[in-house]
């Protein structure tokens, strides 16, 4: 498939599990992005239906776009994506309107990023004037002890949900054995 020639209108989904009064935002390295600078990051609409999947409003990309996902609790808590920045390549899509899902929020035990519809690459180490444009968002991407702290007990959290799962459907497995058994 070709690559589509001009704009392209984009719709980036990415899931993130949230919990009550936090947002998603997307930042990056285009005006319509922030450039970086939380401040002007752009917000990510959910809903409870669509709720873990956080969708961007249609964006306007006429070049590469480099990105992250931002995660912001009520207090001001600031949350970084791990890992490299996204990569968004005109070369990827082949439409004039794409909708791409982003697959999941990485989070610091997830730091491949899961496969997209489209084909997103990550980019490879910068050099040169590149890498002396992206000093300031790897700066701004430092995380304090903190957030550090803020990471570590929600992964806990979804270590415990996780387990509890786990046993409801160990115990509903028995139930269904025994029932089986009784036939």
């Amino acid at each position: 498939t070709k690559a589509h020639v001009g704009p392209v209108n984009v719709t980036l989904t990415v899931e993130c599990e949230t919990r009550h009064g936090q947002e998603v935002f997307l930042i990056g390295s285009s005006t319509m992005l922030g450039e970086w600078d939380l401040d002007k990051a752009l917000l990510m609409q959910t809903t409870p239906e669509d709720h873990p999947h956080w969708t961007s409003p249609p964006l306007d990309i006429s070049a590469e776009v480099m990105y992250k996902y931002v995660l912001k609790d009520p207090h001001g808590q600031i949350t970084w994506e791990e890992g490299a920045n996204r990569r968004l390549d005109l070369e990827d899509i082949s439409e004039q309107q794409a909708a791409l899902h982003d697959g999941t929020f990485r989070f610091s035990s997830d730091l491949e990023p899961k496969r997209s519809r489209l084909k997103v690459r990550n980019p490879v180490r910068k050099t040169g004037k590149a890498r002396s444009k992206s000093r300031g968002a790897s700066q701004t991407a430092r995380r304090t002890d903190s957030e550090l702290s803020s990471l570590v007990e929600r992964q806990r959290e979804q270590i415990a949900e996780l387990q509890k799962e786990l046993a409801e459907c160990r115990t509903s497995n028995s139930d269904l054995s025994a029932s089986l058994d009784q036939r």
